[in-house]
């Protein structure tokens, strides 16, 4: 493994004592030989790509302190000292009596080095906004060891500086119907060490504290971003990065990753409205290393109808042919199971949370149908198929969905419109689509984790996103109310096959899931993914609500 390293040129110096005639300008032979330091990077390596504010790159930023200790050989006592970087690696040492000198006998010298100068052994944190050059600077923790036996010498003498922090460059570029890279955030980050060893450099990140945040780049109004951070060492499992937009927010997730001290990952990131790609290319600091990035929740698209503001999140679909289990009611909360084997599924977008009462009123005007509760936040209810969606296509004059697409029309991407979910789309984004954990409900295998239901609601509604999300980052697809499908309810056959993109185009009667407020336990099974609900398009309840689709 071939290590890149920062070296110091130094030469050294003296722990004992000095009179006035130590320090005199020139030195006689065979008497101490005062400190004179410069650096200089035998092996130039970037701590911050050339278009991400170019630090540290081949030198200190002028001005910077370095702390330095010199010690004789065998001796655990140590002198510190403070250097001053100058311009093109040229290096201050203390002046007058706090010169350091070399010893008069033979004895050999020993040094330790660190830079950011203050950095504590306990406690070193790197900043939680990294965008300026400044906060990313005093974040490059370096620490040099290798002078361990350094005879007398006028020479300088080279100081080899490690990184002991990870490396994370960032470079996203916008994609279709993406105008601007707004913000970039590092997730999850632990950035506290609870150990900077001064003696030999070991680095031990704090993890007892709770992951928070770091700033890679802010207040952006331009096609592309590019920025970097310094982290611990440490293991990211999850929300990695995420990359706000002039359309939403993308977030990008790894699974259990390793982020090692003193290499370099480099993400390079396209976000569109449709798609989310990724790439990655894998620099060193002190030693290749690998990561995969995987597009997780996906982008957001953010529309505002009558003051209120609500999110859309980017499903992906599904190429080629996919089993899905589908339920049969039979009677109550009791349903027989088919696999199905759906013929592909296109992309699409869904609501982050069920329609609330106060976007209802934004759009139809005067108040929430609602019973249980009529607040901003909560679910409307009480609303039928017909109001939503006229008598199918949703082109009646006084539907909601005609009335929503509208009243967005100006916000709305060319070719797309506001509906409601098919049965496949709805199932296949409560289940977490292509990131799904298989778990028994949206979001949980433990009942009433992720869904207000019968047994902690309090026979009532609750206010949205108020539990935890699913996969996609969509919140009560099992529980709080039931959700209309856009599409008839049919009965599904073991090994059927549907079309592309199916939407069951007749019917009697209608389809409502992922169960409601009112169900205990005993009625789990209607809190499943997989679970249908026949409904009449003309029924309404205080139980019974939607959720907006966008294709």
């Amino acid at each position: 493994m071939k290590t890149k390293q920062l070296f110091f040129a130094a030469s050294l110096l003296m722990l004992a004592a000095c009179s006035s005639d130590d320090n005199q300008a020139v030195q006689p032979e065979g008497e101490r030989i005062p400190v004179t330091l410069s650096y200089q990077m035998l092996s130039a390596v970037e701590t911050r790509a050339a278009a991400q504010q170019g630090l540290n790159d081949q030198y200190i930023e002028s001005g910077q302190s370095v702390h330095v200790q010199i010690a004789n050989v065998g001796s655990t006592s140590w002198s510190p000292y403070t250097y001053t970087t100058g311009d093109d690696g040229a290096m201050t040492a203390p002046s007058g009596d706090g010169t350091p000198l070399y010893p008069t006998d033979d004895t050999n010298i020993k040094i330790l080095a660190w830079y950011p100068a203050d950095a504590a052994e306990t406690n070193f944190s790197v900043q939680a906004d990294q965008t300026t050059d400044a906060n990313y600077q005093v974040s490059d923790l370096m620490f040099s060891n290798n002078v361990t036996n350094q005879a007398k010498q006028v020479a300088p003498v080279a100081l080899t500086f490690v990184h002991k922090m990870a490396k994370i460059a960032v470079n996203v570029t916008s994609g279709v119907g993406v105008s601007e890279i707004r913000s970039v955030t590092l997730k999850n980050v632990h950035r506290t060490l609870s150990l900077f060893d001064h003696g030999d450099g070991n680095v031990v990140t704090k993890t007892s504290d709770e992951a928070g945040e770091v700033l890679v780049v802010k207040e952006g109004t331009e096609a592309t971003a590019s920025g970097a951070a310094l982290i611990p060492d440490q293991t990211i499992d999850g929300a990695l990065l995420e990359v706000t937009t002039d359309i939403g927010t993308a977030t990008y997730s790894v699974d259990s990753k390793h982020f090692e001290s003193g290499h370099k990952y480099t993400l390079n990131i396209s976000v569109s409205r449709t798609t989310v790609n990724t790439t990655t290319a894998i620099g060193t600091w002190a030693a290749d290393g690998s990561v995969t990035i995987n597009s997780q929740g996906s982008p957001f698209m953010t529309f505002t109808v009558g003051g209120v503001t609500f999110r859309m999140v980017y499903v992906e679909g599904k190429d080629g042919s996919f089993s899905m289990k589908m339920g049969n009611q039979s009677s109550g909360a009791s349903a027989t199971y088919v696999t199905t084997n759906v013929l592909g599924l296109s992309d699409y977008y869904i609501g982050q949370t069920e329609v609330t009462n106060d976007l209802w009123v934004a759009v139809m005007g005067g108040t929430a149908p609602s019973e249980k509760n009529k607040n901003a936040n909560f679910p409307v209810t009480n609303v039928t198929y017909t109001q939503l969606m006229g008598e199918g296509d949703g082109s009646a004059a006084d539907c909601f969905i005609k009335k929503l697409n509208d009243l967005a029309a100006s916000q709305l991407p060319t070719g797309m419109k506001f509906s409601l979910p098919s049965q496949i789309q709805w199932q296949w984004a409560a289940q977490g689509g292509n990131y799904s954990r298989n778990y028994t409900y949206a979001g949980s295998s433990t009942w009433g984790d992720s869904a207000w239901e019968g047994d902690n609601s309090g026979s009532t509604t609750h206010l949205v996103a108020t539990k935890p999300a699913n996969e996609l980052g969509l919140y009560d697809m099992s529980g709080n109310v039931w959700e209309w499908c856009g599409d008839w309810y049919f009965v599904a056959t073991e090994g059927q096959e549907l079309a592309k993109d199916y939407w069951c185009p007749s019917g009697s009667i209608r389809v409502i899931r992922g169960g409601c407020w009112d169900l205990a336990s005993a009625g789990a099974a209607c809190l499943y993914p997989s679970f249908r609900y026949q409904w009449a398009p003309s029924h309404q309840g205080n139980n019974v609500g939607f959720r907006l689709a966008l294709q």
